[in-house]
């Protein structure tokens, strides 16, 4: 397990966000199938899962949120 330290819950959720949209991107760009993402549910992820939505926003594939 890796653990990222930020200051604060923003640039912690920036951070996810930008590693998630990494690896789904790079699916992406070698296979055409879809890239399965299991999200917990609750409060605590929110802020990442609107950085992410921002993050692929405009990026090429398709996204079902």
């Amino acid at each position: 397990m890796k653990v990222i330290f930020r200051n604060n819950v923003i640039e912690a959720s920036k951070w996810a966000a930008k590693y998630i949209a990494g690896k789904i991107n790079a699916k992406a760009a070698i296979t055409d199938k879809p890239f399965v993402l299991g999200l917990p549910t609750g409060s605590t992820p929110i802020e990442t899962y609107k950085e992410a939505s921002s993050e692929l926003d405009g990026a090429s594939g398709q996204y079902e949120w």
